[in-house]
């Protein structure tokens, strides 16, 4: 009877668990409805800070084949996977920020079930094992919390830190996987199954080494886990494991310290400076995960070199934590852990390992995980069993609070200049953002508004040489060549190896028309560094200006075997052609030119050109719209190909090729006279009358 009476218990609970699974089922549909939430509207947002220094120059990123070779992959300072994969994005998708941008949101959001995943997984070790619903529910908040924490949004929207966002997930999975394989080996008692769990959290490891080197600490997490939650038949830690395995990882430390191995990405930071600044970063870290507000792309926090009385409180507060950790690890080791992933995951960055940037937002990543635990632990402890209810509605608010402050600090990143005028309001007395802005307004030919950002930069930091370069190409795309020289001239003297000051000297020597000076900056680079090509093709173009045009053109010869100058020398050497009236020896160059590189405007321009001097005006005109196509605002071709509708009489298009070009470019001379017959032709007095008023205000003479 009572086996009876047993069987059929069971089979009345079956109903209430298979719907207690189906409406957990929603926990990881809510995580991902959470992350697009947070993160609408950012698809179509550009490139940030140094996404195009990191991937969209270097021949890695835009050479697929780059990683064809498996001593590509053996370098994890390299970063090769996450380069990989955007590698993937550039030859797929070129620039259009929106695929990049719906990777790093995928990735996110499996971060986010990871985090579900991992942490139901822990649960087990501090709630009833059979407390399904309470697991399921701590794991789904802590989830919801890490993926809308506003501090997220650099390892997200920031697209060359896809490096710490999938870094985090292979991280995170190797965890994870470790985590199943010790439940597999001292609760199952299924050794084979624990072995594969091995083999993948070791994979994953590789896996997370190659996407970023942050990763490194993975090893220190995996002793934290076992040390916290793996218990033997009588409920005590493997010690003999334990020590054995921190041995291990203490003596290989060591071994990398006497070998002088342990690396450093700045020699200009001393590693105990940088660990006493990493003191007082960390509490702002802790600060901004409590408070996430005054998020910034570049915080202004100056290196420490001496203990001082708030070095010295941050240091007692760590140190409290530390205490605190070890003190719980007995009878409360989710304390412990929680309060170790956070440190152990930033312990390669915030510790003696000296890093330029000191501070960035996008390194607590991983760590959000532990805070987002410990906001639910805290709430589970001391809310959640008087009323369940009102823990996981408070824990959901600060999830809705959160999502909102994602929301408004993601329109920050909606265009460079938005993001760096947030930094200049955030870290004013910090050279770096004003130049950052310097770079967008000379990027926007803004060119007074990025005069103005140099300066300041310059007065906030004046033994920067990068900010008088910068100056220095703005002074020389105003023609003021004089000013340009003396701003290259200051930063060659404050770096005297700097070449890129050395190839601008060059450069504006010729504008000047001081070639033989030109000609001397240029060879001084190249005694620098020897075979450059961006030195040789400017050597060459000089050589052409002066006059010696076979020594050019022996030159761009040379160059054209080359790959990588290949096209700047067959367009060059068209030039060269076509500044001396010889368009049919110009043509075949300018063409393969733009066979090399279809997405260049100027080889369809030049071609242009040569087509009309050769008397085919019809081909000439091709190429001058495929120019436009490329580039809407180029306005020598605008130009142009209004000149050619003139012509032929089409006035009504040759002014909307004319109109266009002068909202581009007021300060043309030559247009305004033809725009203005174009406009009487077409018997249009208003149109005539408002162009000839402008032409008179720019200074230049009309008919009328």
């Amino acid at each position: 009877m009572n086996k009876v009476q047993n069987q059929k218990d069971i089979i009345s609970t079956l109903p209430s668990i298979k719907k207690l699974k189906y409406i957990f089922l929603i926990f990881p549909i809510i995580i991902i409805l959470a992350v697009l939430i947070c993160y609408q509207g950012t698809y179509d947002f550009p490139f940030q800070f140094d996404d195009y220094v990191n991937f969209v120059n270097p021949d890695k990123i835009q050479d697929l084949s780059y990683f064809s070779h498996l001593k590509n992959w053996l370098n994890p300072l390299d970063r090769p996977l996450a380069d990989f994969t955007l590698s993937l994005n550039y030859n797929i998708n070129g620039l259009d920020t929106k695929y990049y941008h719906v990777v790093n949101v995928l990735i996110h959001i499996f971060n986010g079930l990871l985090v579900f995943l991992l942490v139901f997984q822990i649960t087990r070790y501090f709630i009833k094992r059979d407390d399904i619903k309470n697991r399921y529910w701590f794991a789904f908040l802590t989830a919801i919390l890490f993926v809308t924490h506003p501090i997220q949004i650099q390892g997200v929207t920031y697209i060359v830190q896809r490096m710490t966002s999938l870094a985090a997930f292979f991280y995170m999975l190797s965890v994870y996987f470790y985590g199943e394989g010790r439940i597999s080996h001292s609760e199952k008692d299924s050794t084979h199954k624990a072995i594969v769990f091995y083999v993948l959290t070791f994979i994953m490891m590789l896996l997370a080494f190659a996407s970023k080197p942050n990763t490194a600490s993975l090893p220190m997490m995996l002793l934290l886990y076992e040390m916290c939650f793996i218990r033997d038949k009588e409920n005590k830690p493997n010690w003999k494991f334990i020590i054995t395995y921190t041995v291990v990882l203490f003596a290989g430390f060591i071994v990398i310290m006497l070998a002088g191995k342990l690396p450093r990405e700045t020699a200009s930071i001393s590693r105990i400076d940088y660990l006493l600044t990493q003191f007082k970063v960390i509490m702002q870290y802790i600060w901004l995960l409590i408070v996430p507000v005054g998020l910034n792309i570049d915080h202004d926090v100056s290196v420490v070199h001496k203990l001082s009385p708030i070095v010295s409180i941050c240091i007692l507060i760590i140190a409290a934590l530390f205490l605190k950790a070890i003190l719980s690890f007995k009878k409360n080791p989710i304390i412990t852990f929680i309060i170790g992933w956070f440190f152990i995951a930033l312990s390669i960055e915030s510790s003696i390992i000296p890093i330029r940037d000191v501070m960035f937002e996008h390194r607590l990543y991983i760590s959000v995980l532990t805070f987002a635990l410990f906001i639910v632990y805290v709430g589970w402890r001391f809310i959640s069993f008087k009323n369940p209810v009102l823990f996981r509605i408070l824990v959901l608010l600060i999830a809705v609070l959160w999502t909102s402050l994602t929301i408004q600090r993601n329109h920050v990143w909606q265009s460079e200049e938005s993001l760096w005028l947030d930094a200049i309001a955030k870290s004013p007395a910090k050279s770096r953002p004003y130049q950052m802005l310097g770079d967008i307004y000379l990027k926007q030919n803004r060119l007074e508004e990025a005069l103005i950002a140099y300066e300041k930069g310059i007065k906030l930091e004046p033994m920067n040489p990068e900010t008088y370069v910068n100056r220095g190409a703005v002074l020389e795309k105003m023609r003021r060549f004089e000013e340009a020289e003396q701003s290259y001239l200051k930063a060659y003297q404050l770096a005297p190896g700097n070449t890129v000051a050395i190839y601008n000297l060059g450069q504006n020597a010729s504008h000047m028309k001081k070639y033989d000076l030109a000609i001397f900056y240029l060879k001084l680079g190249l005694t620098l560094k020897p075979n450059d090509t961006e030195f040789l093709i400017t050597l060459a173009s000089v050589y052409d200006v002066m006059g010696e045009n076979q020594k050019a053109r022996n030159l761009y010869q040379e160059l054209i075997k080359n790959p990588i100058t290949a096209f700047k020398a067959n367009l060059n050497l068209g030039i060269s052609y076509l500044s001396k009236d010889d368009a049919r020896s110009a043509l075949p160059y300018l063409v393969k030119a733009a066979r090399l590189e279809p997405a260049d405007a100027s080889a369809f321009y030049y071609m242009g050109s040569a087509y009309m001097t050769l008397g085919n005006k019809n081909a000439a005109k091709q190429n001058w719209e495929k120019a436009i196509e490329l580039v809407p605002a180029y306005t020598a071709a605008l130009d142009n190909l209004g000149v050619i509708e003139y012509e032929n009489k089409n006035y009504s298009k040759a002014v909307e090729y004319w109109e266009k070009s002068l909202q581009i470019n007021a300060a043309q001379a030559s247009i305004y006279p033809l725009i203005i017959d174009a406009y009487k032709q077409l018997g249009n007095q208003e149109r005539l009358s408002f162009f000839d008023n402008k032409a008179k205000e720019m200074g230049y003479p009309t008919k009328l």
